[in-house]
C-alpha cells in the first residue's frame, strides 16, 4: 500500500501545470529516478534542521536548500546546498546532480551530460567559486568498475597536487591500465564539453578536483544508508519514521514549485516531531503521577 506521502505527491502532481522540461523535475518530466532525487533532497532537509554535517565541509552548517535551480543559471540544478562556516563570512555551496544510475563511458549520454553542466558551471564565476565550492554527482548505483577506477583517480585528484598526480600517472607500477583509461575518459568528456576544444591537461585537473561523486543507497527500506538516517533522526525525535515521511512531503512540495528551503521555513508540525525539550518534556498524566508519589512519600515520612 503506497506512503501517504506518494499519495499526496501524486495529487500536486496531476493538479501541476508546470511542464517545462527545462525548469522541471524528474518527477513532473517521468523517469525512475524521482522518488530517489526527492530521497536525497529530504535527507540534506534532515541534516540541516538538526545541524548535521554535509560532506566536505565538516565544520559548516547548512542554512539553505535551493531545488530546481536552472532558473537561476545553475545547470547542475537539481539541489543547491548553501553552508556557512565558523569563520567570518566563510561560506560554501554544493551543487548537485542527482542521478539514479550513471555510467563513466564514452558512451554513456547521462556521463556526458553531467560532466557537461559541471563544466558550465565551474566557469561561471558568478555562480561558482573553484576554492570554496563543490560540484557534486550523487548517485545510487555504480558499476564495479567505477567504484574501483573512476572513485580512485577522483579521490587521487583530491589528495595529489597536478605535477604529482601526472608523474603517478604514468608510472605502471602506481597506476593500472584501467585507472589510466578512466581518466582518459574523464579528459574526454570535458573536451566534448568545451565544444571540443583542447584544454590543458592542468585545467582539467583543476576541475576535476572540484568535482566529486556521492554514492547514497535509499530506494530499499532496509539499507544501511535509510537504517543510519532514521538511527540519526532517532535522537532529535521519538518517531523517526513520522519524522522522515513529514520531511519528503515537506521537500516534494518544494520541489514542485522549484523553491528554497532555510532552517526558517520549517513547518510547526515538522518543527514539533524535532522539538527536543517537548520531546523530553513528560507528560501531563506523568506529572501527575510523580506529584502522587511524591505526596505519598512525604506522608510516610510524615507518620513514621
Amino acid at each position: 500500500e503506497p506512503d501517504s506521502w506518494y499519495i499526496s505527491f501524486q495529487m500536486v502532481r496531476l493538479n501541476s501545470k508546470k511542464n517545462h522540461k527545462e525548469i522541471s523535475s524528474p518527477i513532473a518530466t517521468g523517469g525512475g529516478g524521482y522518488i530517489f532525487e526527492y530521497k536525497i533532497a529530504a535527507t540534506f532537509f534532515t541534516l540541516m534542521i538538526t545541524n548535521g554535517r554535509a560532506p566536505f565541509f565538516p565544520n559548516s552548517t547548512i542554512t539553505k536548500l535551493s531545488l530546481q535551480e536552472r532558473k537561476n543559471g545553475y545547470d547542475v540544478d537539481d539541489l543547491v546546498i548553501h553552508l556557512e562556516g565558523p569563520r567570518k563570512n566563510e561560506k560554501h555551496k554544493i551543487l548537485c546532480q542527482v542521478k539514479h544510475t550513471c555510467s563513466f563511458t564514452k558512451k554513456d549520454k547521462t556521463f556526458s551530460e553531467v560532466i557537461a553542466a559541471a563544466w558550465n558551471n565551474y566557469n561561471n564565476t558568478e555562480l561558482f567559486n573553484h576554492s570554496t565550492d563543490k560540484i557534486v554527482l550523487i548517485t545510487e548505483r555504480l558499476s564495479k568498475t567505477d567504484i574501483e577506477n573512476t572513485l580512485s583517480v577522483l579521490n587521487d585528484i583530491s589528495q595529489y597536487s597536478a605535477f604529482d598526480f601526472f608523474i603517478i600517472l604514468n608510472k605502471a607500477q602506481f597506476y593500472s591500465d584501467e585507472k589510466r583509461e578512466k581518466f582518459q575518459v574523464l579528459r574526454e568528456a570535458v573536451i566534448k564539453a568545451n565544444d571540443n576544444t583542447k584544454i590543458s591537461d592542468e585545467e582539467i585537473f583543476n576541475f576535476y578536483r572540484c568535482f566529486s561523486i556521492l554514492g547514497y543507497d535509499l530506494d530499499h527500506s532496509d539499507s544501511v544508508d535509510q537504517s543510519l538516517l532514521l538511527s540519526h533522526l532517532s535522537q532529535f525525535c521519538n518517531q523517526p519514521s513520522l519524522a522522515w515521511k513529514s520531511v519528503l512531503e515537506k521537500v516534494q512540495q518544494k520541489e514542485i514549485s522549484g523553491a528554497s528551503i532555510t532552517k526558517e521555513d520549517v513547518p510547526d508540525d515538522i518543527a514539533y516531531l524535532f522539538d527536543k525539550e517537548k520531546k523530553q518534556q513528560p507528560s501531563t498524566s506523568a506529572q501527575k503521577k510523580d506529584k502522587v508519589k511524591q505526596s505519598l512519600q512525604e506522608d510516610d515520612l510524615f507518620f513514621k
